[in-house]
């Protein structure tokens, strides 16, 4: 009968580490997964936001470049990469300045309050 309580407690030990292990694997494999599932929709969202960003960038780009094109004429290569080169908060900077600007100069020229 010892025999036996020893059988079983050893069963029961070796029972309980291979359903830690199997539990382990289980929650490591769900984790996993999981972290893919939330690690692709947060590229997603990234992705959006920055195809959004990059949307209104080209937008205020081309709205830029056809105000300054109506009222100086066509544009130099130069002022072209200028403008391809800024920033958005840049751009609508000097979208406000072509209101009043007399010249490219203008609307290009250097000032610490905008």
């Amino acid at each position: 009968q010892e025999g036996r309580q020893e059988g079983r407690q050893e069963g029961r030990q070796e029972g309980r580490q291979e359903g830690r292990q199997e539990g382990r694997q289980e929650g490591r494999q769900e984790g996993r997964q999981e972290g893919r599932q939330e690690g692709r929709q947060e590229g997603r969202q990234e992705g959006r936001q920055e195809g959004r960003q990059e949307g209104r960038q080209e937008l205020g780009l081309l709205f830029l470049q056809e105000l300054l094109t109506e009222k100086f004429g066509p544009l130099d290569a130069k002022t072209l990469a200028r403008l391809k080169a800024t920033d958005s908060e840049t751009l609508l900077v000097w979208g406000k300045r072509v209101l009043n600007a007399k010249s490219l100069a203008d609307v290009f020229r250097e000032s610490a309050t905008h």
